[in-house]
């Protein structure tokens, strides 16, 4: 079976506040539910879209294989494509690999 993997962007300070916890968790995140996350192909839309002009980003790479959490391909705004949401705690382990974003123009 092959690794599935999902991203998270965050800022550096938020970062160091995972790291300090050695996990994610929704409500961490101002989320109710859910963390959000997109696909690697979903990348520069979601940057151009939710962090514009936006500098100290990393990427989290998340390998699905390490998460006891669900992970539902959903839209919630009506669109038709389907974003990745992890409905629980994403530990520190899953996160396989860090990399810091480009400056979004």
């Amino acid at each position: 079976m092959t690794n599935i993997l999902i991203y998270h962007i965050v800022n550096v300070e938020l970062w160091k506040n995972i790291q300090e916890k050695a996990e994610i968790r929704p409500e961490d995140l101002g989320e109710s539910e859910f963390v959000h996350c997109c696909t690697e192909g979903q990348m520069g839309d979601v940057l151009e879209k939710w962090f514009p002009g936006r500098t100290g980003l990393l990427s989290l790479e998340i390998n699905t294989k390490l998460l006891a959490a669900d992970v539902v391909y959903e839209n919630l705004e009506g669109g038709e494509e389907l974003f990745p949401h992890v409905y629980g705690v994403i530990p520190r382990y899953a996160i396989t690999h860090i990399e810091r974003i480009k400056e979004n123009k």
